[in-house]
């Protein structure tokens, strides 16, 4: 089980988890075989965990829900797993910890339905 603690916002500046620090990371991209009716859709979410080992790396990403279709949730697993992360406490065995990601819809303009 994940805790809130253990919450990382992908798109914050500045992570929220005190355990944790961000090394490098990699944005996923708005899917371009999304269908015409989730383009519509201004924000999709994306709610990953994530496994990060005792040396940084993520070893295990599964999506936890999504407002999307699959292609939303493969950019984000694809993109995840090449994070690299710092710890600031000892880190044992590792931890899993909670990414959540918004896709904004570049070809949603509002007033259009």
């Amino acid at each position: 089980e994940v805790s809130t603690q253990d919450l990382v916002e992908l798109n914050m500046p500045q992570q929220s988890n005190p355990d944790l620090f961000i090394i490098h990371q990699v944005h996923p991209e708005y899917p371009l075989d999304a269908s015409e009716q989730e383009r519509r859709v201004p924000i999709i979410y994306v709610l990953v965990a994530v496994f990060v080992a005792p040396n940084g790396d993520v070893t295990e990403a599964m999506v936890v829900s999504s407002t999307g279709s699959r292609c939303y949730a493969d950019a984000v697993l694809d993109k995840v797993k090449q994070w690299k992360f710092g710890w600031r406490v000892p880190p044992g065995a590792g931890r899993w910890i909670q990414l959540p990601y918004n896709f904004n819809s570049p070809y949603f303009t509002a007033g259009q339905s």
